[in-house]
């Protein structure tokens, strides 16, 4: 009787001791939840964080880029750096602004404000710590910008002179309002975020708790992990802000000063543990409730049934009686015990959030709880065995028969994550958990449960796409800061685009000018002979007109359907062969004077690719873009002018070069006309008369072919200064088409004319009044093929007889042996009683030949 008393006892408090160890194990479970989510999420917001931080620094970088080796005078009167600062920060959503300051102080140029104005911030926090954190950026506590009127805290960096002097700061302006709507995004009602520098001074925290710049004690929860784990870490702890006790996880942001906490709060975690153990309670109070009674009407039993065993020895039958009814009551409370455990588990998982499901081990389920009946929208029956298939997304259904097979042949946990088809016949993501609960004996059978996580998932889902994008926008800036190739420069802009929007491929398309239709520049995602059959896209179509004209972006999610698509021939939509587009997106790109330079096309063969966060970003890009270009363009010219400079330098030196040349022949061609009429002449005067004759007609040449650039002489002009040196047209008649010799012919034979002419009016036909010259020449043809011969005779008609010389002059010799020689040709003076004759027979190159055939004169 006394041991019935003690299992009755013990069954009682079963139920209470399960209660206790399932409220043990929720709570555990629960706060294991939490510490695994604050801290995934602790490393989702780091990364995010340092992501914004490290576009900062290339901010920074490229202001420091653009400006360097100019002087602070020429940084602060030129509206182009105020205006590539406010381009570089306009794609940057949580960047308020950008400036740089002199070594003095001064602010030079800023974003958003041209001419900059009038501060000093020598004294400001960022200034002085940007000096002393060198070379490594300065992170300064919040502060009201004197512009912008907003709480801003800065990034600000040194700026070094060649030498490594200190010469100014590089800053920029995080706007804390950026990082409180995206903390928003991912903190649910308990949960906080805190940005903090290592010396306590909050720059972030959602939710805010005070409007001014807070500063954590250093006995406050986070500062004290920090001094025992710098890197990163857990603890538990109640703000100093708002007094809320919370589970936290912390990052350092290397390499700044840096870090970030998110917690999760106790009372949240307590008011889910209620919540469940209410279930628990409940169960338990009944089950204790039913074996307290079942335990008094087996005490009662128990006394009657030791009544009974006192008269066994006097009644057989009544004893058989007693026994077959102790058999039955036995077989009664085994089958009682079985449905009491039944509706236990079923009160449970009834009480519990989760979907709970059993299957075997090849996924034949044989339980689903009611709330899958509840999320489905259908009966339980219908996704009994296989059917619970039909509600799972089918783009999920190769992991989740990978991990079931692993599950069941190494038995590794099973937890995974996947989607489910609701009522509404949209899909939600899940977690999946499931423990084999069959011992090796028996069949295998797995209890699992399902929990909905599609608000945390889509909330990371966010925080990494965010992610993402900062990476994709950093490193392609990064890339495009250090090209200088135009077309390289634009690629990977357009490079950027595709992976930025997501789309299938984006395109370029470039005016050289307002009237130009513009054309294929760069293309990515496809190869250039996808595009390059079809006709470029015109300014006046109306699907491209708002683009290429600078009016609007357009953005449709089916621009097949849109009423603007189709509408200009010769093709009625697509052309054929085209790539397919439904998802459509087209931003200008613009330069600084307004003037419109193309355009971005981006385009997807789904709908619906493109929303409006896209749009904005693409916003950003196709500014960079337009800066991309003007520096491509820049870079060009500059590559043009110092070619041409280059070349000119080089045609300057092949002139001075010439122009030695010349002058040395022209002073040998005089030194040679001195000696040898010094070493003639009778007399000085004589002498003198005559060099300054013959330098004269090498001067007339000189002028003539000056007029030709030197390139050569022609034949009629030299004849008619000649003849105006003698005696005019009246006195030498000339004849013969138009002819250019080479510079060194021209020089020759002028001086010859000039011998002939001289001679003339001293002792032949122009010393007296009657007489007359005769100039007439002729181009031969050569009968070997060779070059062309010129063919000239000078002949004096009218003059006084004509007596051969006793001896020979300078003229005489320049004439025949220095033109013969010089023409390679034959020269002959026939010295006849009724006149002079002189004939040139010389070869002529047909480079030198014949410009117009026709007479000079008569």
């Amino acid at each position: 009787m006394r041991l019935l008393k003690i299992l009755v006892l013990a069954a009682i408090a079963t139920p209470l001791v399960g209660f206790a160890a399932a409220a043990w194990y929720d709570w555990k479970r629960i706060e294991q939840a939490a510490v695994d989510r604050a801290r995934r999420t602790a490393d989702i917001v780091a990364e995010h964080a340092l992501k914004v931080f490290e576009s900062q620094e290339q901010l920074l970088d490229r202001i420091d880029d653009r400006t360097t080796g100019l002087s602070w005078a020429e940084i602060a009167a030129s509206p182009d750096i105020s205006a590539f600062i406010n381009q570089a920060v306009g794609p940057l959503t949580h960047t308020e602004g950008a400036a740089i300051a002199a070594a003095d102080g001064r602010i030079a140029a800023m974003a958003r404000a041209f001419p900059a104005p009038a501060l000093d911030v020598h004294d400001q926090e960022y200034f002085v710590g940007a000096r002393q954190a060198a070379p490594h950026a300065f992170v300064s506590r919040p502060i009201v910008g004197r512009i912008s009127g907003k709480s801003l805290f800065r990034v600000s960096r040194a700026r070094k002179t060649a030498d490594g002097v200190f010469d100014g700061i590089v800053v920029a302006s995080l706007a804390p309002d950026y990082f409180i709507d995206f903390y928003r995004s991912v903190t649910a009602e308990g949960e906080s975020v805190t940005m903090v520098r290592d010396d306590g001074t909050v720059l972030v925290r959602e939710p805010q708790a005070t409007a001014k710049v807070a500063v954590l004690s250093p006995q406050s929860g986070l500062m004290s992990s920090i001094t025992t784990t710098p890197a990163r870490g857990m603890y538990r702890a109640t703000s100093e802000l708002d007094r809320v006790t919370r589970i936290h996880a912390y990052r350092r942001l290397d390499p700044y000063p840096v870090y970030v906490s998110f917690g999760i709060g106790l009372s949240t975690l307590e008011a889910e543990w209620r919540r469940n153990l209410t279930g628990f309670g409940v169960v338990a109070a009944l089950a204790s409730l039913l074996l307290a009674a079942m335990g008094r009407q087996a005490l009662g039993r128990a006394r009657r049934e030791t009544v009974a065993l006192r008269r066994a020895d006097q009644e057989a039958e009544a004893r058989a009686q007693a026994e077959a009814e102790l058999r039955r009551i036995g077989e009664s409370e085994a089958e009682s015990a079985l449905k009491l455990s039944e509706w236990r588990f079923r009160t449970v998982v009834e009480a519990m959030p989760h979907l709970v499901w059993e299957t075997d081990e090849a996924g034949r389920c044989s339980y689903l709880s009611p709330q899958w009946a509840a999320y489905t929208g259908l009966p339980v029956e219908d996704h009994l065995e296989f059917g619970w298939q039909d509600v799972l997304h089918p783009a999920d259904r190769p992991r989740v028969d990978a991990a079931w097979s692993a599950f069941m042949t190494d038995r590794v946990p099973f937890e995974m994550e996947f989607r489910l088809r609701g009522r509404d016949g949209s899909y939600r993501w899940f977690q999946a958990r499931a423990t084999v609960i069959a011992d090796d004996a028996g069949p295998v059978r797995v209890l699992g449960t399902s929990t909905d996580i599609h608000d945390r998932f889509r909330t990371e889902s966010a925080l990494r796409e965010e992610t993402r994008r900062l990476e994709i926008l950093n490193r392609t800036w990064a890339s495009v800061a250090s090209e200088t190739d135009l077309q390289s420069i634009v690629q990977r802009v357009i490079d950027g685009g595709v992976e930025l929007t997501g789309a299938q491929f984006g395109v370029f398309f470039y005016k050289a000018s307002d009237d130009d239709e513009g054309m294929l520049y760069c293309l990515s995602g496809a190869p250039h002979s996808a595009f390059s059959r079809f006709p470029m896209p015109r300014p006046g179509n109306a699907v491209f007109s708002p683009t290429f004209l600078g009016k609007a972006i357009v953005r449709s999610d089916d621009i097949t359907r849109d009423s603007r698509f189709g509408q200009n021939a010769p093709y009625d939509g697509l052309p054929p062969g085209h790539l397919p587009v439904r998802s459509y997106l087209a931003v200008p790109v613009t330069a600084r004077s307004g003037a419109v330079i193309g355009g971005l096309f981006y385009g997807h063969a789904e709908a619906g690719v493109f929303d409006a966060r896209t749009e904005q970003i693409m916003v950003g890009v196709a500014a960079q873009a337009a800066v991309a270009v003007e520096k491509g363009r820049l870079f060009e010219a500059t590559q043009r002018e110092i070619a041409e400079r280059r070349q000119a330098e080089e045609l300057q030196r092949l002139l001075v070069n010439e122009l030695c040349h010349r002058v040395k022949n022209t002073l040998a061609t005089v030194q040679a006309i001195t000696n040898q009429t010094l070493r003639s002449a009778g007399s000085k005067e004589e002498a003198r008369a005559a060099v300054g004759a013959r330098i004269a007609a090498l001067a007339r040449a000189h002028d003539i072919l000056t007029g030709h650039r030197w390139e050569g002489a022609d034949l009629a002009e030299l004849v008619a200064v000649t003849v105006e040196a003698h005696g005019g047209p009246e006195r030498v008649r000339v004849a013969g088409p138009d002819l250019r010799l080479p510079p060194r012919f021209a020089l020759s034979l002028a001086l010859a004319l000039h011998e002939l002419g001289t001679n003339a009016v001293k002792y032949g036909s122009l010393s007296v009044e009657d007489g007359h010259v005769e100039i007439r020449w002729e181009l031969r043809p050569a009968a070997s093929g060779g070059p062309a011969r010129l063919h000239l005779v000078w002949r004096e008609r009218g003059g006084p007889p004509v007596q051969p010389p006793t001896r020979r002059g300078f003229g005489t010799l320049l004439i025949e042996r220095g033109l013969a020689a010089e023409f390679r040709g034959e020269v002959g003076i026939d010295y006849a009683p009724d006149g002079l004759v002189c004939t040139i027979d010389a070869p002529l190159p047909m480079a030198h030949g014949v410009m117009e055939y026709g007479a000079a004169g008569a």
